[in-house]
């Protein structure tokens, strides 16, 4: 099983996603950026160290939203899922091909990766009230 860790970002009610690059397992969909945990790293550290590699956000308040299980046809993954709030910076798209921000009740799971669908629902229920105001 491979351990990932993810960074939903939250900024101005908005969730930042990438694009999965060609030849990637799952290529064109969009995804919370992230990736695996490393031998003796903790999840939190992987959400940062990920944030960076992939976007180059740093900083922020990291505050774990769940932490699921998937199983593809080949290969099982768990997922932790960090909620960030505060991240600094203008997002690069370091190993996507492009990035976006989106209001989390505008995304579409059929867009995103199915092991990302429960963290996109555990999104939804952590914002609550502060979703739909956004959205409005």
């Amino acid at each position: 099983m491979t351990r990932v860790a993810v960074a939903l970002v939250l900024r101005s009610g908005r969730v930042l996603l990438a694009r999965r690059p060609p030849g990637s397992h799952l290529q064109g969909l969009w995804e919370f950026p992230g990736g695996r945990i490393e031998e003796g790293e903790s999840p939190a550290v992987a959400a940062r160290r990920e944030l960076l590699e992939e976007t180059g956000l740093t900083g922020g308040c990291l505050e774990q939203l769940a932490v699921t299980r998937y199983i593809y046809p080949d290969r099982e993954i768990e997922l932790w899922a960090f909620l960030v709030t505060g991240a600094q910076g203008i997002p690069q798209p370091r190993a996507a091909t492009s990035m976006r921000w989106e209001l989390p009740a505008d995304i579409s799971p059929e867009e995103m990766p199915p092991a990302n669908g429960p963290l996109l629902d555990a999104l939804k229920e952590r914002l609550g009230p502060r979703l739909e105001a956004s959205s409005q």
